[in-house]
């Protein structure tokens, strides 16, 4: 353990093929969603939806990967990388372009539809008036600039504005035909193929709000025609928020419009059912490749150097909503606790993992608590705290999957302590709470480790984890 490694970089989501690795079993939904496009002549927005850290952009690449194999064209735009653009069209448009170079009949009528369309589109001046025209026009004009804007113009001395006005109105026939030339283009290159087009929009869940909307608005507007399958990796939930913030829509509204523009969502599937150490559980396996990723132990002796650590994070994981990103955090926290610690490095951390476990979840999941633990003030509010949200996650876990914990128990009863409400005292039972803190201080003892009371544990534990420089 003493070659404990922070990995640096993006790791390549695709391996050697497509889905290796695949610890969540998502090729499963890959294969079925693929079946089920194969033959659709229609165009198609599918909305991929997943919480933040899930697994979407590896998923989408993996698919992505899988449809190439099968002699599928696919093109794949991060959008969260285009989000400085003053108009997402000029990404789609970029990518589209990228996947006109494999020489295509249709390719240079399309560049020309693009690039009319966006010459429309893309000047700011032109952008800003006809917005503030349009809301004007539709009586929505509610800011001090807009209602000036309005005056002058009613009053006849707004006289670029009548101009420009003017000149749109007299365009409009041309951005209509433009318009229909792209969609007509787009819609002859897509059928030519004896394929459906694959067109991958990912981190678009991770944009400004107004560049996201206007991305969903642009993909109807301009892209949306036969043939072509548009797969967007998204937090549906940011995205709605995105939504209420835009255009003030609440609730059921946010919702309502956002199926205008995606035809479907789907979740992308996640295993949460946690079971007993040696069945299977899809966070104890993650768990087991990030020990491995991080240099932390190698399968021979995994089980023996963390696998105590692994089994109670898998627990924490389980009750506290752990996305994957959350438990690569935990495996992070985890080395620094290792490297940080006193003694040797490759010592098994025994019976202090499932505290380990919960201090980390804490400061990843519910940081104020921690802090607040950090801080350790006369009010105890800390404690107060942690103590509450243990409770909720022991009947939580009675509850869900009829889980009862001693070590749970031991946690509130260590919060109790510094409250006033528990007094240690040497147990008699030994599957009582109270006897894993007495395997604690033995274990604290026998390895040299300075350990007087129970109370000390989870400062001990607080003061490795906490990497702020005083």
């Amino acid at each position: 353990m003493d070659d404990w490694k922070i990995p640096t970089g993006q790791l390549d989501p695709v391996g050697p093929e497509p889905f290796t690795n695949d610890l969540f079993e998502r090729r499963a939904l890959a294969t079925r969603l693929t079946k089920l496009i194969a033959h659709m002549k229609e165009g198609c927005v599918i909305g991929v939806d997943a919480p933040w850290g899930d697994g979407k952009t590896w998923f989408g690449k993996n698919w992505e990967a899988d449809l190439q194999e099968q002699a599928y064209k696919t093109v794949y735009l991060d959008a969260f990388k285009t989000d400085y653009f003053e108009d997402p069209y000029l990404a789609l448009s970029g990518a589209i372009l990228t996947l006109l170079e494999k020489a295509n009949p249709q390719s240079e009528n399309i560049r020309k539809s693009l690039i009319e369309i966006g010459k429309t589109l893309l000047p700011m001046g032109s952008r800003i008036l006809i917005s503030a025209l349009t809301r004007w026009t539709l009586g929505s004009a509610g800011s001090e600039a807009i209602k000036e804007f309005r005056e002058e113009v009613e009053q006849g001395t707004s006289k670029i504005a009548e101009d420009l006005f003017e000149k749109r109105l007299k365009e409009y026939e041309t951005e209509k035909e433009s318009l229909n030339n792209l969609r007509r283009e787009l819609s002859k290159l897509a059928l030519s193929e004896t394929k459906p087009i694959f067109f991958f929009v990912d981190e678009l869940d991770r944009c400004k709000p107004t560049y996201a909307i206007k991305m969903l608005e642009r993909i109807k507007h301009f892209f949306d025609v036969p043939g072509l399958i548009f797969v967007l990796m998204i937090n549906r939930r940011q995205l709605e928020r995105a939504v209420e913030g835009v255009y003030g829509l609440k609730g059921e509204e946010a919702t309502e419009y956002l199926q205008k523009f995606v035809h479907f969502f789907l979740q992308l599937p996640k295993r949460r059912q946690f079971g007993p150490p040696g069945e299977k559980d899809f966070h104890r396996i993650y768990g087991r490749e990030l020990a491995k990723r991080f240099g932390l132990a190698t399968e021979q002796d995994l089980e023996g150097k963390i696998g105590d650590f692994i089994d109670a994070l898998a627990i924490f994981a389980f009750l506290m909503d752990f996305s994957l990103r959350d438990l690569e955090k935990a495996f992070i926290l985890f080395s620094l606790f290792l490297a940080t610690g006193t003694g040797p490095s490759n010592l098994p951390i025994g019976p202090i993992s499932f505290y380990v476990a919960y201090l980390i979840s804490l400061k990843i999941k519910y940081p104020r608590i921690f802090s607040l633990l950090k801080e350790d003030d006369s009010s105890r509010q800390g404690h107060r705290n942690g103590a509450d949200l243990i409770d909720h996650l022991i009947k939580k876990a009675k509850s869900s999957q009829g889980i009862v914990s001693p070590a749970l128990d031991s946690i509130l009863k260590l919060h109790e302590a510094q409250v006033g409400e528990f007094i240690y005292t040497q147990p008699t039972n030994f599957q009582s709470p109270t006897s894993l803190l007495q395997d604690v201080y033995l274990y604290f003892q026998k390895n040299g480790i300075s350990f007087k009371d129970p109370k000390l544990l989870i400062p001990s534990i607080i003061k490795r984890l906490d990497l702020a420089i005083d």
